[in-house]
Protein backbone atom coordinates (compact mmCIF):
# COMPACT_ATOMS: atom_id res chain seq x y z
CA UNK A 1 0.00 0.00 0.00
CA UNK A 2 0.91 3.54 -1.25
CA UNK A 3 -0.14 7.04 -0.64
CA UNK A 4 -0.06 9.70 -3.17
CA UNK A 5 -0.16 13.88 -2.75
CA UNK A 6 -4.00 13.47 -1.94
CA UNK A 7 -3.39 11.24 0.76
CA UNK A 8 -4.98 8.59 -1.11
CA UNK A 9 -3.93 4.70 -0.52
CA UNK A 10 -4.02 2.73 -3.32
CA UNK A 11 -2.43 -0.49 -3.96
CA UNK A 12 1.41 -1.15 -5.61
CA UNK A 13 1.17 -4.89 -7.08
CA UNK A 14 5.13 -4.89 -7.98
CA UNK A 15 8.40 -2.91 -7.44
CA UNK A 16 10.98 -2.19 -9.57
CA UNK A 17 13.54 -4.80 -7.46
CA UNK A 18 11.01 -7.28 -7.98
CA UNK A 19 9.91 -6.51 -11.87
CA UNK A 20 12.02 -6.17 -14.94
CA UNK A 21 11.13 -3.43 -17.63
CA UNK A 22 10.27 -5.95 -20.04
CA UNK A 23 7.30 -6.65 -18.32
CA UNK A 24 6.00 -3.36 -19.02
CA UNK A 25 4.97 -2.29 -22.07
CA UNK A 26 5.44 1.08 -21.37
CA UNK A 27 6.45 3.70 -18.62
CA UNK A 28 5.12 7.46 -17.61
CA UNK A 29 7.06 9.59 -15.97
CA UNK A 30 4.95 11.90 -14.16
CA UNK A 31 5.40 15.08 -13.03
CA UNK A 32 6.43 16.26 -9.46
CA UNK A 33 10.01 17.45 -8.60
CA UNK A 34 9.88 16.22 -5.05
CA UNK A 35 9.73 12.52 -6.45
CA UNK A 36 12.04 13.23 -9.39
CA UNK A 37 15.51 13.70 -8.16
CA UNK A 38 15.47 10.92 -5.81
CA UNK A 39 14.39 8.71 -9.35
CA UNK A 40 17.04 10.13 -11.27
CA UNK A 41 19.51 9.02 -8.66
CA UNK A 42 18.01 5.74 -7.93
CA UNK A 43 20.02 3.43 -9.93
CA UNK A 44 17.54 0.78 -9.93
CA UNK A 45 15.72 3.04 -11.60
CA UNK A 46 17.67 4.63 -14.78
CA UNK A 47 18.81 1.00 -14.97
CA UNK A 48 14.98 0.43 -15.64
CA UNK A 49 14.74 3.17 -18.23
CA UNK A 50 17.71 2.46 -20.19
CA UNK A 51 16.36 -1.05 -20.45
CA UNK A 52 12.99 -0.18 -21.33
CA UNK A 53 14.13 1.97 -23.90
CA UNK A 54 16.88 -0.42 -25.65
CA UNK A 55 14.00 -2.70 -26.27
CA UNK A 56 12.11 -0.26 -28.09
CA UNK A 57 9.37 0.67 -25.30
CA UNK A 58 7.88 3.60 -25.14
CA UNK A 59 8.80 6.30 -21.86
CA UNK A 60 7.04 8.89 -21.41
CA UNK A 61 7.84 12.32 -19.57
CA UNK A 62 5.57 14.52 -18.35
CA UNK A 63 5.95 18.22 -16.73
CA UNK A 64 9.76 17.87 -15.50
CA UNK A 65 10.46 14.08 -15.92
CA UNK A 66 13.01 15.33 -17.95
CA UNK A 67 15.55 15.46 -15.32
CA UNK A 68 14.95 11.54 -15.16
CA UNK A 69 15.37 11.00 -19.08
CA UNK A 70 18.57 13.36 -18.76
CA UNK A 71 19.73 11.50 -16.15
CA UNK A 72 19.36 8.04 -18.05
CA UNK A 73 20.63 9.85 -21.63
CA UNK A 74 17.09 8.81 -23.58
CA UNK A 75 16.86 10.66 -26.70
CA UNK A 76 13.98 13.34 -27.19
CA UNK A 77 11.38 13.56 -29.38
CA UNK A 78 10.23 10.78 -31.43
CA UNK A 79 12.33 7.48 -31.61
CA UNK A 80 14.99 7.40 -34.57
CA UNK A 81 14.52 3.81 -36.27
Amino acid sequence: MAICAKSTPFHVEITLLAAPSTLYDAVIIVDGEEALIPLAANLLVTDFLRDQYRICWPVLGLGIANIVSEKVELPRGPAQL
